[in-house]
């Protein structure tokens, strides 16, 4: 990293058709708190480049001589474009991929102190530098929003001319967590792209929990997660059970196979603790030898919240939790705990469900 005990300010904006964005930050932050920058940054498509070079070249002139300030360099080299922000076929995010290695290139150097915009252009624009900044921002890096008054937008003015009009402008800051220094390893690498840095991050956080395994202590209908103990009625034991000890995540709804309820079925024989709960199961939710699967979504749906009480509510619940994926119609029920963590209790002992 480059070090030079001269900070250097710069001013990232994301923008659209208008520039008017960028002039209402600088005059929020230097006219009015009186912090001057370097240079500015923007972030657009090439559609917008010419339009906001020219107009912003000479407002930026017409403000700084108004209000005295020295005017940011700022010139075509200052613009950073894509052709489109998604690619045509939908598969490469080509904005987030050109804010992500500008923002890894500006961070790289700790000369430098980045003061950014989020309001401009698209919303998903705004999300692709908020997250590029709370993956890569240093420790002065600050982030921040633009409120206008309708009245003053109407006027369609680049900045407030006196201070009446000033007063409809709002700078708010918006805090954000900076995980650069947790995650030094994946963002010291240049050549990574941004999808796969949150990937590579995600999976670092994910390991950084602590699992406890999840035992199941069948003759009991006892649940263990670590050193909590939770017993629950039949029917919800085996539902947990089928689920936890499935290895995968299978298909639910009308989708739930003979064969899955067949196997949940032989479970909860194996623990109901009366005839009468097996029939009342069997009346009511178990018919040709097929699971209604609301009746199966309702245990789902008490399982949850008593796992999360027995873990209170901490967001490791998540891995214990019987889980859905995918969309309507194509929902996928199981456990995002790793198999190896799962075990069943026999006995003295205690054997990886998987192997089994």
């Amino acid at each position: 990293m480059a070090t030079n005990s001269k900070k250097q300010r710069l001013l990232l904006a994301l923008c659209g058709l208008n520039p008017q964005i960028i002039t209402e930050g600088l005059y929020c932050l230097t006219v009015k708190q009186k912090i001057n920058f370097d240079k500015i940054i923007i972030f657009t498509t090439d559609e917008c480049k010419e339009n906001i070079a020219s107009n912003l070249k000479r407002e930026l002139k017409r403000m700084s001589k108004k209000f005295k300030f020295k005017p940011p360099i700022f010139n075509e080299e200052c613009i950073y474009s894509v052709d489109e922000e998604i690619s045509a076929d939908g598969k490469e995010n080509k904005f987030a991929e050109l804010v992500f290695k500008t923002i890894w290139e500006l961070t790289s150097n700790d000369r430098n102190v980045l003061f950014c915009l989020l309001s401009g252009g698209r919303k998903t624009m705004s999300v692709d530098l908020a997250t590029a900044m709370t993956l890569l921002g240093g420790e002065h890096d600050k982030m921040f929003h633009v409120l206008v008054s309708k009245e003053f937008e109407s006027k369609r003015l680049y900045f407030p001319e006196n201070e009446k009009d000033g007063q409809n402008i709002k700078l708010i800051e918006k805090p954000f967590i900076k995980l650069r220094n947790k995650f030094l390893q994946q963002v010291g690498k240049a050549d990574i792209s941004f999808s796969n840095l949150i990937e590579n991050i995600q999976r670092e956080i994910d390991q950084s929990f602590t699992l406890q395994p999840l035992v199941f202590v069948v003759k009991e209908r006892k649940v263990k997660i670590g050193d909590k103990i939770i017993e629950l009625p039949p029917f919800q034991f085996a539902v947990y059970y089928f689920f936890a000890t499935k290895g995968r995540f299978i298909p639910g709804g009308k989708n739930f196979s003979r064969t899955n309820s067949e196997r949940l079925w032989k479970i909860y024989k194996r623990v109901a603790s009366s005839y009468g709960h097996l029939e009342r199961v069997r009346k009511f939710g178990f018919q040709n030898g097929i699971f209604d699967f609301e009746v199966i979504q309702k245990a789902i749906s008490v399982i949850r919240r008593k796992i999360r009480t027995l873990l209170n509510n901490s967001p490791i619940a998540e891995y214990y939790i019987i889980s859905v994926e995918g969309s309507y119609g194509k929902k996928l029920y199981g456990l995002k705990l790793p198999s190896n963590y799962i075990y069943v209790k026999k006995g003295n002992k205690e054997y990886v469900a998987s192997k089994i």
